[in-house]
This record gives C-alpha cells, sequence and structure tokens, in this order.
C-alpha cells in the first residue's frame, strides 16, 4: 500500500524521522525550505530544530496537522 503525503509547505510543524529511535523521541522541527525535482514534487526539506538545521529527504518527516 503506497500512502502519498501531501506536499510540504514553508513554516509547516513536521517530525524528523530516525531509523534507530522510537517516534516519541523524534525531533520536532519546522519547515524552512523546500526543495523539488523534475517533476516538480518535493524531494527534498530544511528544517529547523531548536538546536540545529536539517537536511531531510520527505519520506523522513511526517507533517504534524495544524490546530486552530
Amino acid at each position: 500500500m503506497l500512502i502519498i503525503q501531501p506536499n510540504a509547505m514553508n513554516g509547516g510543524v513536521v517530525l524528523s524521522k530516525k531509523d534507530n529511535l522510537p517516534p516519541l523521541v523524534w525531533k520536532k522541527a519546522v519547515i524552512s525550505d523546500i526543495r523539488t525535482g523534475r517533476a516538480g514534487l518535493t524531494r527534498f526539506v530544511t528544517l529547523r530544530t531548536a538546536k540545529e538545521t536539517l537536511k531531510r529527504p520527505v519520506t523522513k518527516i511526517y507533517l504534524l496537522p495544524k490546530v486552530d
């Protein structure tokens, strides 16, 4: 089964997946930059955490829902 994530947006809050850690300790981050591929789909994002800036593929991030 293929799960398709919607395209990420600048300023979106995400969890950054780490393969060797359980989901409850993944880092929370904000998307600061988006890189798209030739087909116009988002491939990589730059994330800003409390302590660092990371570049991650979209397969390793999980968008958190907006709460109004």
